[in-house]
Order: C-alpha cells, then sequence, then structure tokens
C-alpha cells in the first residue's frame, strides 16, 4: 500500500476514458482481495502500535469491577442487577478497535 495515495494522485492528470491505443490488462488484484489485503495490512500495523490505552482500559475496568463487587460483597445471593452491572463495565471498559470501510475506488494507471 502507498501512503498518501490521493495526494500522489492529485499530481496526475487522469482522464475518464482510456487513450487510443492502450489495451487493457486482466486486473491481478480483484477487488475482494484488494479489500483483504487492506483489512490485513492495517491490522499488522495496529499490531506494532503502543496498547498503553488496553493497559489503561482494563486497569480502569478492575478497579470499577472491584468497587461493584465491594457494594455486592454482603448479598448472598448476587441480584440480575449485579449482572447487568457488570456486563455494561465490560462493553464499556473492554478494549477493542473495530474497522470500517467508508469509501473505496478501483483506480487503474498506467
Amino acid at each position: 500500500m502507498k501512503e498518501d495515495f490521493f495526494d500522489r494522485l492529485l499530481t496526475k492528470e487522469l482522464h475518464a476514458t482510456i487513450p487510443d491505443f492502450t489495451f487493457t490488462l486482466t486486473p491481478i488484484i480483484k477487488p475482494k482481495s484488494g479489500v483483504s489485503r487492506i483489512l490485513n495490512s492495517i491490522s499488522d500495523e495496529l499490531r506494532q502500535e503502543e496498547h498503553e490505552w488496553a493497559t489503561e482500559a482494563r486497569k480502569r475496568w478492575d478497579e470499577d469491577l472491584s468497587l461493584l463487587d465491594a457494594f455486592y460483597s454482603e448479598v448472598d445471593e448476587l441480584p440480575e442487577s449485579y449482572h447487568i452491572e457488570k456486563e455494561a463495565l465490560k462493553e464499556q471498559y473492554e478494549p477493542r478497535i473495530s474497522l470500517e470501510i467508508v469509501n473505496g475506488g478501483i483506480i487503474y494507471l498506467s
């Protein structure tokens, strides 16, 4: 993948039609394979990043879970509200990264 690809495209003179005496080739990379390559590239890049924010989120999650457990410590049988609050804490603090393709295109350059 090329960084700042759009900026590079701005320096090119692009046309909507194929020039005369130009022949098309079957694409080497199909759209489905291209999307897979993009997601793999982004995933690899994310694995190399620092994840201190995730460690801090887990720490805050443990602290709030300890507080929740302390609040219900004197109860013999935990009520449904405990489990709901515990799940809400998980939803709030569990580190996660989601990827979503917002826009895309296929550009053939010669």
